[in-house]
């Protein structure tokens, strides 16, 4: 690098102190704001996970019990011998 199309700067105080403001404390707050947006979608997103399988657990409980109330139904309804006589009648019309 050619040093003569690039001359180095006199850097004042103003900007000396300007470099170590934004050496020690603009850039340090910066990483851990990208810091805190990654974990902040990282945690937003096992929330959600977590909200999901809670619904679901609880969704397949009552699907569950509702299908025990509706087989039970449906056994008691096919061992029963007036509907499977009316069934009988009505399938050979």
């Amino acid at each position: 690098m050619d040093m003569k199309r690039f001359p180095r700067l006199p850097v004042s105080f103003r900007g000396r102190f300007l470099l170590v403001v934004f050496g020690a404390a603009v850039m340090p707050l910066a990483l851990i704001g990208v810091w805190l947006t990654r974990s902040a979608v990282r945690a937003g997103e096992d929330l959600l996970r977590s909200e999901l399988n809670q619904s679901l657990d609880r969704i397949s409980t009552h699907v569950v019990e509702q299908w025990t109330y509706r087989r039970g139904d449906l056994e008691l309804l096919a061992k029963n011998d007036t509907v499977t006589r009316v069934l009988a009648g009505v399938l050979s019309l």
